[in-house]
């Protein structure tokens, strides 16, 4: 079986940006592939796409409390990012 990665993980919480996202067609399967990985095995993933990097998409506020919980247990560090 092939392995994935997300691009960042803090704790046991999984960020994805999806840069190519309708793109390329190759990156959209690798995309679901992904996503259908997250669902199956219940992992906490935080979807960043382009669109949240504008001015006011608030993507700041968006990760602190995705991770936040993580942060605050600072034990639970992971030290991979495999899916």
């Amino acid at each position: 079986m092939k392995q994935y990665s997300a691009d960042f993980r803090i704790g046991d919480k999984l960020i994805e940006f999806f840069g190519l996202a309708g793109e390329h067609t190759r990156y959209d399967e690798l995309r679901e592939i992904k996503l259908n990985l997250v669902k199956k095995y219940k992992l906490p993933l935080l979807e960043i796409y382009p669109k949240d990097l504008y001015k006011d998409s608030h993507y700041q506020v968006m990760i602190e409390d995705f991770v936040k919980p993580t942060l605050t247990h600072p034990k639970k560090a992971a030290r991979t990012n495999q899916i």
